[in-house]
């Protein structure tokens, strides 16, 4: 019988062969506080993997694609002189690692997926443009979310981010199907991430000035955690969040 492999001697190897991805992510992490809701995320999916039970036995053969896609990543980020890329290796060596170390669902570990922020790619589609038009639409209602300022973080994507990990979450401790989970982000996360945008720049209008940026880069993610984990979830009577804590 094949010995069982050692989550700790394995969970160093990841970290070692992963560290240039991992400080890329820290990188992030610390240049943009806006991007700090992430620890939020973090939260959530300890939680998940700490109360998944086991799929199956521990293989690392099951680890294999997941490794191999995120050394592809991490090679072709540095090798093409894009190195910030090379983060999106991380959530991949941790489902890998998951999957064939410690044998938890996959449901359960794609959560890593809402722990490294969306690539600045994305960021520059969605960016300046849609935060401007959501504080004009803010602005019809409250004038002076008009003039708040504002950064492409502001577009709605980290919310959307963090609502897809909030909502995917609970999801999983409810036991819902794929298409399910699917329902729920296009209900709920989707519309539910631009109009928490929108009310965030009509609630920035309403405080002093001083008070603004502290509230667009901590106050509304923490706003936007709050309302993804007790909104009811589409096709379902519970009202609260689920295994929250």
């Amino acid at each position: 019988m094949a010995e069982r492999p050692r989550p700790f001697w394995v969970a160093g190897a990841f970290i070692v062969g992963l560290s240039p991805a991992c400080a890329q992510s820290l990188e992030q992490l610390m240049a943009e506080p806006r991007l700090w809701y992430v620890v939020a995320t973090w939260v959530l999916f300890a939680l998940a993997v700490r109360r998944a039970d086991t799929d199956g036995t521990p293989n690392l053969l099951a680890a294999l694609p997941w490794v191999g896609a995120a050394v592809i990543v991490q090679v072709l980020a540095w090798g093409g002189g894009f190195p910030a890329v090379s983060r999106l290796a991380v959530p991949l060596g941790v489902v890998g690692f998951l999957r064939g170390v410690l044998a938890k669902p996959l449901d359960v570990a794609l959560l890593a997926v809402f722990c490294v922020p969306p690539p600045h790619f994305l960021t520059i589609w969605i960016g300046l443009d849609f935060a401007a038009m959501w504080a004009q639409l803010a602005a019809y209602v409250i004038p002076a979310a008009g003039e708040v300022a504002r950064v492409t973080w502001d577009g709605g994507l980290r919310l959307l981010a963090l609502g897809s990990g909030v909502v995917w979450y609970r999801n999983v401790f409810a036991e819902r199907s794929w298409p399910q989970l699917a329902l729920s982000l296009g209900l709920l996360v989707v519309p539910g991430a631009v109009l928490l945008q929108i009310l965030g720049f009509g609630v920035a209008g309403l405080l002093p000035e001083a008070a603004r940026l502290p509230w667009l880069i901590h106050g509304l993610w923490m706003a936007a955690f709050a309302a993804f984990l007790w909104a009811p979830l589409p096709g379902r009577r519970h009202h609260g969040p689920i295994h929250a804590v």
